[in-house]
């Protein structure tokens, strides 16, 4: 089986269905100077300019003013804050291209610093993560596409069927795939903070451990036993170095996906407002028979999964990268302790005050701070907004 150089070949599979079914945008450094570029650039307009035209036609033949006094004036609001922000993040993504890649290639620099200090990142565990994500989503975008093209009346031809689902799941891919790819970059940079731990948890076993258990260690992370003060302090320089050059990346990363991330928020906190809303309408509308509202149901309930994994996704991986950038001030600590030496003390208090200078959080455009705590506030004011919102609806107008 292929085994990817470093994380970053690890998403290759996203990246081909990010190309393929996305927007076109290359963020790779192999082929960064291909001519690949222009024919991806080719592609992305035609398939940008073939959504604004479907978009134009759906607004045009399918929504109309007895819209504004129904429930599905959610669904046009939605289609929109789709499109709009899809174009937002077509647009933030070739123009953050050049940054990106320069940002790709500092990753692949810090995978090579730290397999030469002996702790390699599992870059088959990456790429394991990455197919589990372009399958899954595959299985759900031809499911959720198929599903659409069922549900719709059975007066609307097949044609304008297939342009309503297009018009909606192509902006929703182009979102989804830059949502998914910042995850998954984030991911990776808790896998490899992990590592700095690594090395720095086999530093204070050789400090408290057997000897031949020490010998092990000096092995495997190349470190002579006659003289380890010494390497000591090399090696917990450049770890302090890699562990600093993460946190920069993990900053930049933010900012260059930050546009996007907040137009998600937004996104987030609409659909887990309006999608249990409308299943409240659809289960309280004495005009739908029990089949039509099974349908409306479980359609929204799809949405709602999909809108919820989504949110929780992001923040999750915000939250452990953060957890484990932490965890290695905890490491340091015990290090401190457990060290006699007075020259791998004073490494070991800047390295402590490196970590005290530069706080890793995730915060895109500064608006706030990706973790669980953000997804407690947010899901906090969804339910309110929707309390409200159903105390509010008279249920005599739901049609």
């Amino acid at each position: 089986m292929w085994k990817p150089k470093n994380l970053l070949e690890a998403l290759l599979p996203i990246y081909i269905l990010h190309i393929i079914f996305c927007h076109g945008v290359i963020q790779y450094p192999a082929i960064s100077k291909s001519k690949i570029n222009y024919y991806s650039l080719v592609f992305s307009i035609i398939t940008t300019s073939a959504s604004l035209v479907c978009y134009v036609i759906v607004c045009w033949n399918f929504f109309g003013p007895s819209w504004i006094t129904s429930i599905q004036i959610i669904y046009f609001i939605f289609i929109n804050i789709l499109t709009f922000s899809m174009y937002v993040n077509i647009v933030r993504s070739w123009i953050s291209n050049n940054e990106t890649l320069k940002i790709n290639l500092r990753l692949i620099k810090a995978d090579e610093n730290l397999g030469n200090l002996g702790v390699p990142v599992d870059t088959q565990r990456g790429l394991t993560l990455s197919i589990k994500a372009a399958v899954s989503w595959i299985i759900a975008s031809v499911f959720i596409g198929v599903y659409g093209i069922w549900l719709y009346d059975d007066d609307m031809d097949l044609s304008n069927k297939i342009i309503v689902v297009f018009t909606r799941q192509h902006g929703y891919n182009v979102n989804f795939f830059i949502d998914l790819t910042f995850c998954l970059l984030i991911n990776h940079m808790k896998m490899r903070f992990e590592k700095v731990n690594k090395a720095l948890l086999d530093i204070l076993e050789i400090h408290t451990n057997d000897n031949n258990r020490k010998k092990d260690i000096f092995t495997s992370m190349v470190v002579h036993p006659s003289n380890s003060d010494r390497n000591f302090i090399k090696i917990l320089h450049k770890l302090r170095r890699i562990h600093l050059e993460l946190g920069i990346l993990c900053h930049e990363i933010t900012n260059v996906y930050g546009i996007a991330l907040v137009l998600t928020m937004v996104q987030s906190f609409f659909l887990l407002t309006t999608i249990p809303f409308g299943m409240y309408i659809a289960s309280s509308n004495p005009t739908f028979t029990p089949l039509i509202r099974m349908l409306r149901i479980l359609t929204l309930i799809g949405w709602l999964i999909i809108a919820y994994s989504q949110f929780i996704c992001i923040n999750h991986s915000c939250d452990k990268t953060t957890t484990e950038w932490k965890r290695t001030g905890e490491i340091i600590c015990k290090l401190d302790i457990e060290s006699e030496d007075e020259k791998v003390k004073r490494e070991i208090d800047k390295f402590s005050t490196q970590i005290l200078l530069n706080p890793l959080k995730f915060s895109p455009c500064g608006l706030f701070d990706l973790g669980y705590y953000f997804v407690r506030d947010l899901i906090g004011s969804v339910t309110a907004q929707l309390i409200i919102l159903i105390q509010t609806y008279p249920i005599n107008h739901s049609k």
